[in-house]
């Protein structure tokens, strides 16, 4: 495992990588320490990896912290997280691993960006009034579609990730989608859905390891796009 570059005097560890922000892991032995420290310099962006200096079982901390908005937790099948749910200014929110707990997105209101592996117990609710971005993996709804997502009328991209059984029926959920990005669908062979952008404003739409796909076509109506991929 590669070790994180660290800053500052107190030697904080780093997650990310430069020329984008990057995010403060917290070290559970000086929470207080490194929520100071990423409040003063990085716009409050922290991280929790119990790979990363975490070594506490779940997150209620975070109680004493309410305005953070920007959170990554890595390898959450090793934490619980339930306490993420009392942070109702979050506007940035990534979640990697098996997560165990329920957790209601409709706990955050601001909600910008969503970058998470779906697990059964994830809760989206009726709508995403903020959401912009959305990527979401190893979605498995019963229904093996996406009418199962909420209206997200404000959202501009979308990525699907690893997804076996998965169709696009109920992409017409998000109107106004600017990008559109399908990867690992092993068994996606029907596009027929996406003409529901042909008076839309999708102008990117890139697939990548979907080698079922049939009648590349049928994207000619989207005279929106700029940009189309199949891979």
């Amino acid at each position: 495992m590669i070790s994180p570059d660290t800053e500052g005097d107190g030697g904080f560890l780093l997650m990310g990588s430069q020329p984008f922000p990057r995010s403060i892991f917290i070290e559970s032995h000086r929470i207080d320490a490194c929520m100071d420290y990423a409040r003063q310099n990085h716009s409050g962006r922290i991280a929790i990896s119990p790979l990363g200096g975490f070594r506490l079982p779940d997150l209620s901390f975070i109680a004493r912290f309410p305005w953070v908005e920007h959170l990554t937790i890595m390898h959450s099948e090793m934490i619980d997280i339930s306490a993420v749910s009392i942070l109702e200014r979050l506007r940035y929110l990534q979640i990697s691993g098996a997560t165990k707990q329920q957790l209601d997105l409709a706990s955050f209101p601001l909600l910008r960006e969503l970058r998470v592996q779906w697990w059964p117990k994830l809760r989206f609710g009726d709508t995403l009034a903020s959401l912009r971005t959305l990527d979401l993996s190893n979605y498995a709804p019963a229904s093996r579609d996406l009418t199962g997502l909420p209206q997200v009328p404000l959202l501009e991209d979308l990525g699907l990730v690893q997804a076996r059984y998965l169709t696009l029926s109920g992409i017409d959920r998000f109107p106004g989608l600017r990008r559109l990005s399908v990867d690992y669908f092993p068994r996606l062979v029907d596009i027929s859905p996406l003409t529901a952008f042909s008076n839309g404003a999708l102008e990117i739409l890139e697939f990548g390891n979907c080698k079922r796909l049939a009648h590349h076509d049928q994207v000619k109506v989207i005279l929106s796009l700029r940009r189309l991929a199949f891979n």
